[in-house]
């Protein structure tokens, strides 16, 4: 033990006299402690030990009772009592916490079921196929952040903006598809479908509540499914989640069974008939195969768009052809590791450029044939 920064003598010699009496000090490492040069022996100060005692009790009986150091250790007391409770109050909160969003999630799915009870589902048409040898396309749809506002120098984003481009991709996506006489469409949604609620910033920016984020692009979304499948002989949907549906801002406790987006790709499977759907269930990504080689589709936040394909061709133990990932809004396509990443329909946000990036929203639709061919579908 040493002598505290600003520690009176008396007090100091207390404590000392103090750890000596409950031993945990010799004779010798008390004189150490209480004088610079030693001249006397441990015997000494054996006898002066209780001597000493009886000195600091008629100090203490003199002592003012808001004597510097009492009022220091007390403060000191009270800091260390705050601190527990505010532990133990956060440790409540975290507790009930956890119950709150659970029963949320389900109140929102319930509203969800109601409104599904009394519209219905959407019209289906049956489409005659094209007499074509090219074996379909793929269209990629991730990173709408639906409910977000943007305004800066680059991009304006609201919902209505989002419902336009949205409109946009489907007109493209029949463009092309006419073009190649396509009879199969995959369409993948590869998460970040609405804003949510994960971080402050999406909260602020954001211009709708997390119950009408999900409502409204769950019916653009099945409107849009829809159109493409009155156009398009065999329609085929691949859903996963993405990091900002999660209910619960922690992602070290959030589980995919508790991300909003499932809330809109179940609202999707009720209100959208004469189309498959196939959703990841409880993993983050989903493993398919078509047009003859092997797909993994993931949103892309838990990946490395480098070593993507070899990560999942082990993990899954299968040649895995080709990954298509979201998350990182600005497209890139590398053949030799067989990897798209999508671009974003939201576009740059104020984090994009604080990073200082600027990605024009793009979607991607892939032709799978003879040969493959792949469109960016601009959006601006």
């Amino acid at each position: 033990m040493e002598r505290r920064e600003g520690e009176k003598y008396k007090s100091f010699l207390t404590r000392v006299l103090d750890a000596k009496k409950n031993k945990r000090i010799t004779y010798d490492e008390m004189a150490e402690l209480l004088v610079d040069d030693n001249r006397w022996t441990s015997e000494n100060w054996r006898k002066g030990f209780y001597i000493l005692q009886e000195v600091v009790k008629k100090l203490d009986e003199d002592a003012d009772i808001t004597d510097s150091d009492v009022i220091i250790e007390i403060e000191n007391a009270k800091r260390e009592i705050y601190k527990e409770r505010v532990k133990l109050r956060a440790q409540r909160r975290e507790m009930n916490r956890l119950p709150m969003q659970e029963a949320r999630f389900e109140n929102l799915r319930e509203i969800m079921e109601e409104r599904l009870e009394d519209i219905g589902t959407l019209p289906h048409l049956k489409v005659e196929p094209f007499e074509s040898e090219n074996m379909g396309a793929t269209l990629i749809i991730s990173d709408i952040h639906y409910g977000m506002m943007v305004d800066n120098q680059f991009n304006f984003y609201n919902c209505e903006i989002a419902n336009e481009r949205l409109d946009l991709l489907v007109s493209k996506t029949l463009e092309k598809c006419k073009l190649h006489n396509i009879n199969k469409l995959n369409v993948e949604i590869l998460g970040d479908i609405v804003s949510g609620t994960i971080q402050t910033g999406c909260r602020v920016q954001q211009e709708e509540d997390i119950m009408t984020q999900i409502i409204d692009i769950a019916e653009k979304l099945s409107d849009c499914i829809n159109t493409l499948a009155n156009s398009i002989p065999e329609v085929s949907v691949y859903t996963v989640f993405g990091n900002h549906g999660r209910a619960v801002a922690d992602k070290k406790q959030s589980i995919n069974e508790e991300n909003y987006e499932r809330l809109v790709y179940y609202y999707m499977k009720k209100r959208v008939k004469g189309v498959r759907f196939i959703d990841a269930m409880k993993a983050d990504f989903i493993k398919y195969r078509d047009f003859g080689k092997t797909f993994v589709i993931a949103h892309g936040d838990k990946d490395k768009k480098d070593n993507a394909v070899s990560t999942y061709s082990k993990l899954l133990n299968d040649c895995i052809g080709e990954v298509h990932l979201g998350h990182w809004h600005s497209f890139m396509e590398d053949f030799d590791k067989c990897v798209v990443v999508n671009g974003s329909i939201i576009g740059s946000d104020e984090y994009a450029i604080s990073i200082r990036k600027n990605s024009p929203p793009i979607q991607v639709l892939k032709i799978y044939g003879d040969d493959e061919i792949t469109y960016k579908l601009r959006l601006n």
